[in-house]
């Protein structure tokens, strides 16, 4: 009796190491494959990242650009992440923003930038139109009113820009900033 008690007692052990050596290599094909998916997304992620730097919409291009001037080059980069209509901004240390982040003249500047890029853009492509500005910059401070001023002329290079504004501070920030600018004040027309 005892023989056979000792007998049952082996074959379950060898049962149970043999589960468990089933067990463990259950484990190790899994731990392969997770590491197999882990490294393909980090390798995916890696290419959606350079895609996103890389291949941005041109509007977003041009309109870095200005963002970047208007900013004084606080914000060096503007993208939109693939699939996705949002946009976001990235400062020189790579902090990113999402634009509910921004202050409320940073957005407005980043929304100005947005524009200036989109009228870049559509001048490549058709004939370029006029641009009618009505005080733009009431909500920037004067160091960024002077780099979005520095932008719109940039705009005159290939448009016609026509800027009403009823601030004789902003008339002497573009007499400072564009020295050729042609003021015509319409109360003496």
């Amino acid at each position: 009796m005892h023989l056979l008690l000792i007998y049952l007692i082996a074959v379950l052990f060898l049962m149970v190491r043999l589960e468990l050596e089933s067990l463990k290599e259950g484990l190790n094909e899994r731990s392969r494959e997770w590491a197999t998916y882990s490294v393909a997304q980090h390798i995916l992620s890696k290419a959606m990242e350079r895609y996103e730097r890389e291949r941005q919409p041109d509007v977003i291009t041009e309109a870095q650009s200005f963002f970047s001037n208007i900013t004084g080059g606080k914000y060096e980069r503007l993208y939109s992440p693939l699939g996705s209509s949002d946009i976001f901004v990235e400062d020189g240390a790579g902090k990113r923003k999402d634009i509910i982040e921004l202050s409320r003249g940073t957005a407005e500047q980043l929304y100005l930038a947005l524009r200036f890029g989109f009228i870049k853009e559509l001048g490549k492509h058709s004939e370029s139109l006029p641009i009618v500005f009505d005080d733009i910059l009431v909500n920037f401070d004067p160091v960024r009113s002077r780099n979005a001023i520095s932008s719109i002329n940039e705009l005159s290079l290939s448009n016609q820009v026509l800027y009403f504004t009823c601030h004789p501070g902003t008339v002497d920030m573009f007499r400072d900033v564009v020295p050729d600018v042609r003021v015509v004040e319409l109360s003496k027309l």
